[in-house]
C-alpha cells in the first residue's frame, strides 16, 4: 500500500479489531495482516477482527491480508476485500473467494 501512494499507521495497540491503517487516495483503509510460514492461504482471525470485519460500517474499507510463505525468499501477498455484488469476501487480484469457518476456541491452562 507504501508503494501505491498510502500514508500506513500502526494501530495495533489500540485492539481495534485490526493492525494498520492505510491512509491516501481519500479514503481510510483498514488492513489485518497476517503471516503464515506455509503456502496454504490460511489464517485464524480473533473474536474482535472477525466482529469488525463484519460490521456493515468496515466492510468497504477492511481488507484482510494474508502473506503466504512468509519466511521464505519470495512471500506471497493475498488482499481481501468485501464484494458487494458478490456478497462475499474475495480475492482483490484473483477473485479468489475467502472462505469462511466460524471455529469456537478454549484456552487451557494448568495450575500449579
Amino acid at each position: 500500500y507504501s508503494r501505491c501512494g498510502y500514508r500506513i499507521e500502526s494501530v495495533e495497540k489500540g485492539r481495534l479489531g485490526w493492525d494498520l491503517n492505510a491512509i491516501g487516495h481519500g479514503e481510510i483503509l483498514r488492513l489485518e495482516v497476517k503471516g503464515v510460514s506455509g503456502s496454504d492461504v490460511v489464517a485464524e482471525l480473533t473474536p474482535n477482527e472477525f466482529a469488525k470485519m463484519q460490521m456493515q460500517q468496515h466492510r468497504d474499507t477492511y481488507r484482510v491480508c494474508i502473506v503466504a510463505d512468509a519466511l521464505s525468499k519470495a512471500p506471497e501477498l493475498c488482499v481481501f476485500r468485501y464484494s458487494v455484488p458478490r456478497e462475499m469476501w474475495e480475492n482483490e487480484t484473483t477473485g479468489t473467494v475467502l472462505n469462511i469457518e466460524r471455529i469456537e476456541a478454549a484456552r487451557v491452562r494448568s495450575e500449579r
